[in-house]
């Protein structure tokens, strides 16, 4: 064996046991609960990677849904009983007594609401309609899981008002198939939606034995994850996963408007940023506006409206929101507003 031969095998055996060791000492610091060897975010992205939300449970913060918000189809969702027979967000019995006097109000978290029951979206609008408008927004849904519980909501109506409240990073959840538990989502086959994942099953402990984290090493995660910053500093902002996020939101969007056009279902979104992009104008705010006009649908712009809102108090917009990322009350009757002259100036059914 040549000097160069043996300094090239000294060398690769040094690197090999390098990497060796850097895995080892990753996966003992994981073993032994160091914290700072448990955070999901140093291995996979959350707004792309399953194993982000995976980690993040099975490294003790629970991310489950059990129990009563268990659903099938959804995922998770408020129970549908006969005192609530569209599983929507409210805190008195109701029933459905008008086939088309009725603003199904969609949405994740924002339209949820964090606030005091009436002061929440739909509940604004509601009381200023004098109309049933119905909150069916959830925590934690992406675009997917909005268009199925519209597809079933709509069942218990001949011609309701749809509003379907979008965040930018639902555009994330739609390829995922786990968040906050297991959930639904959709792969495409010849540009046509396939639905997966369902029947969504009731143990999400048994799921994941199924469908542990897909990590084989934590070093190559670790240094992926780290590439793919160096490439963009705002996290928000990274390539990864983007085309397939704008595949699937397309097709979903598109067959929503389609339905809703079919049906002659009134149909409007309202669209919102998160706190941080209220200071910019990033990838998924442009995709969602360009998409819904490509689909042949109207949108109120949710964050130029508080923008205006709030240089005409002389305040910051994200004075609007709550430090955990939620529109305040008064964020909430702003956009309520806006939503109220939409809904008056379309002359739906529902105000009939």
């Amino acid at each position: 064996m040549t000097l160069t031969l043996k300094r090239i095998v000294g060398l690769t055996f040094a690197v090999l046991f390098s990497l060796f060791l850097a895995e080892s000492i990753l996966r003992v610091g994981i073993a032994m609960r160091v914290a700072s060897f448990r955070n999901p975010d140093l291995y996979a992205d959350w707004a792309t990677d399953d194993d982000y939300w995976k980690l993040r449970h099975l490294w003790g913060k629970n991310v489950m849904v059990h129990g009563r918000l268990y659903d099938p189809l959804l995922g998770w969702g408020t129970p549908i009983t006969a005192q609530n027979p569209l599983g929507a967000i409210t805190d008195k019995p109701y029933v459905i007594d008008s086939p088309n006097r009725a603003v199904l109000f969609l949405g994740d978290a924002f339209v949820e609401g964090v606030t005091r029951m009436d002061h929440r979206l739909p509940q604004l609008v509601g009381q200023a309609l004098g109309t049933p408008v119905f909150n069916l927004g959830m925590s934690g849904y992406g675009v997917d899981q909005i268009f199925l519980k519209f597809q079933q909501a709509r069942l218990n109506f001949q011609k309701p008002t749809a509003v379907i409240g979008l965040v930018s990073v639902d555009l994330d959840r739609s390829v995922q198939s786990f968040r906050t538990g297991p959930k639904p989502y959709f792969t495409l086959l010849n540009e046509k939606l396939v639905l997966k994942g369902v029947p969504v099953p009731p143990d999400p402990l048994q799921w994941l034995d199924v469908n542990p984290v897909q990590i084989s090493s934590f070093l190559g995660a670790f240094v992926a994850r780290k590439l793919r910053r160096f490439h963009s500093e705002d996290s928000m902002e990274q390539s990864y996963g983007r085309d397939e996020k704008e595949k699937i939101n397309h097709v979903i969007l598109k067959e929503l408007v389609g339905e809703c056009q079919e049906k002659q279902i009134p149909l409007f979104f309202v669209l919102f940023a998160t706190k941080e992009e209220m200071a910019y104008e990033g990838w998924r705010e442009k995709f969602l506006k360009a998409e819904v006009r490509r689909a042949g649908a109207d949108y109120i712009d949710g964050k130029k409206i508080l923008i205006h809102q709030a240089r005409l108090q002389s305040k910051n917009p994200q004075d609007y929101f709550l430090s955990e990322g939620h529109l305040t009350a008064d964020g909430n009757a702003i956009i309520a507003n806006a939503v109220v002259k939409h809904l008056q100036s379309l002359g739906t059914p529902a105000l009939n």
